[in-house]
């Protein structure tokens, strides 16, 4: 269980400190809706949720074996071809119905609800 909420607790984390894109307009309309992250991990389900709205509202929610554990509010702004939350850019990309926030061996892959 605590292995899981740190695992939660650290995507979290990773997801306040959003996104940078190649500041196309269409990147930017693309990222409008829900998109969803879930595990499976020692029998243990956790579930991202973020919501990006059209007036630069963010709404990220956790959850842990179906339960909401958090919700959060934020402000995003795109600026230069970056999202920015918190004053925090993170490279982020969309390919179809997956967003994939970070890179590398950090990177996330999010689905489109």
């Amino acid at each position: 269980m605590k292995k899981a909420l740190a695992l939660l607790l650290a995507a979290l984390m990773a997801l306040t400190m959003l996104v940078a894109c190649s500041g196309k307009k269409d990147d930017a309309d693309a990222i409008i809706g829900t998109w969803a992250h879930e595990e499976t991990q020692d029998g243990m389900a956790t579930k991202m949720t973020m919501q990006f709205k059209k007036d630069g509202t963010l709404i990220i929610k956790g959850y842990l074996n179906g339960e909401e554990l958090m919700s959060e509010e934020e402000q995003y702004t795109i600026e230069d071809g970056k999202i920015i939350v918190d004053g925090e850019p993170e490279v982020y990309s969309i390919s179809g119905k997956t967003l994939t926030l970070g890179e590398g061996e950090d990177a996330m892959e999010f689905t489109k609800e």
